[in-house]
């Protein structure tokens, strides 16, 4: 079992902590994360279809963080032309292939945290919460 952990302070500083079934993997200043694992440690570690999912999600992501796009619109970025859209609806029934459960943006810098409440496609409102 896998599992992956973004920390970050209101200095700037982030981590992507990436945890396998034995092993931990720290990637520094890393602010995106999808469904795979981004240490070259763990590339052994594949399922085709749902790492195909997972990479053309991410370069989608990177390519708007690129482009200075709003975290918001990219986490809203539902492209009907893409196979693999950042923002897909919801599936309660498809284990393993759900889909998007909500939508979570933090301002750091501004100790605040903007959450969906659910997938945004049905209630695209973030409620604010501060620290």
């Amino acid at each position: 079992c896998g599992g992956n952990i973004l920390i970050g302070d209101d200095k700037g500083n982030c981590v992507d902590v990436e945890l396998t079934g034995n092993s931990v993997n720290v990637i520094d200043n890393q602010m995106l994360h999808t469904n795979h694992f981004l240490s070259t440690e763990n590339n052994h570690i594949s399922d085709g279809n749902r790492l195909n999912n997972s990479l053309t999600r991410f370069k989608r992501a990177q390519y708007l963080l690129d482009k200075n796009t709003p975290m918001k619109s990219i986490l809203l970025d539902c492209d009907e032309e893409e196979a693999y859209p950042i923002l897909r609806p919801y599936k309660k029934e498809f284990i393993g292939n759900a889909g998007t459960c909500t939508s979570l943006i933090m301002k750091l810098d501004e100790r605040k945290l903007f959450i969906t409440k659910g997938n945004p496609l049905k209630n695209n409102h973030y409620y604010e919460y501060q620290l």
